[in-house]
């Protein structure tokens, strides 16, 4: 693609009032235009601009949903910036210069390591009925449509829709690939779901990350639970990891396992700050 085809008030995306609503209607604009004309690749570009601004408003979502502490909020829009990005770059190559892409991106996979979230909820389908979201044909393994999934055409991407789903057993996975369905533990009083993760480490980054543009690096180190770090402790005593349990009952079991502590580099024009926070 052709960079000089995106609209040039892409280079000021990161700024806090960029005019969304008037570059996507500006690009639905010419859009239709190119369309009218039948100029598939122009409709193309256009669609790579389309998603770019998605992409950039799925992340500032998602940040204003870690500063109100809504994680499970965040982390969905954090899967459709990963859908997105993965859509896009089929058709566009990105790097650290071009329009903020890379940071998002980067952001996105340090956000994911951060989370407590470990298990999925997958569903086993046994029969589906798929249909070319450009032509509306049903699409089988012997009987396709000209149309290529992932592709483009008259400025939309083409996907193939699922339909009719018969799905047989759920099961719990650690890697699917698509990490919407988080498994949370179920309040039997309440009838709904109850949120009992520890968001902890998250929101010791989100008070150091100031702005969803602040360039910020992750760093795991492997640290141990060392007997003599909780030697002042009693039992009953609340433990000093701050997560308001006992000692007992919190990182006493675990004194001599290996655990990850999180460092948070931010930085500024002039220099690399730390900070940390362990798990």
């Amino acid at each position: 693609m052709n960079k000089m085809l995106i609209p040039p008030q892409f280079n000021q995306l990161h700024v806090p009032d960029f005019a969304f609503g008037e570059v996507e209607a500006m690009i639905k604009t010419a859009k239709a235009e190119a369309l009218a004309i039948n100029d598939q690749a122009r409709a193309k570009d256009l669609w790579i601009s389309e998603t770019i601004i998605k992409i950039h408003q799925y992340h500032r979502r998602a940040f204003q949903h870690l500063l109100q502490k809504a994680y499970y909020k965040a982390w969905c829009e954090f899967e459709s910036i990963e859908n997105y990005l993965s859509e896009l770059k089929v058709h566009f190559i990105y790097d650290k210069r071009s329009y903020h892409l890379w940071h998002i991106e980067k952001s996105l996979y340090q956000f994911q390591i951060l989370y407590p979230y470990r298990l999925f909820v997958a569903a086993d389908v046994i029969k589906s009925k798929k249909i070319c979201s450009t032509c509306n044909q049903e699409v089988q393994i012997h009987q396709l449509c000209e149309h290529e999934e992932g592709e483009i055409y008259k400025g939309e991407i083409c996907k193939r829709i699922s339909v009719n789903k018969e799905m047989t057993n759920t099961r719990m996975m650690d890697n699917p690939r698509h990490k919407y369905n988080v498994a949370f533990f179920r309040d039997e009083e309440q009838f709904e779901n109850a949120d009992a993760y520890d968001y902890r480490v998250i929101e010791e980054f989100v008070k150091q990350i100031k702005d969803p543009y602040q360039a910020w690096e992750l760093e795991v180190e492997e640290k141990t639970r060392k007997p003599e770090a909780y030697a002042h402790l009693s039992r009953n005593q609340a433990c000093r990891c701050g997560s308001g349990k006992a000692f007992m009952h919190c990182c006493m079991p675990k004194i001599g396992e290996k655990y990850p502590q999180y460092h948070c580099i931010l930085k500024n024009s002039r220099e690399f700050q730390k900070k940390s926070k362990f798990l």
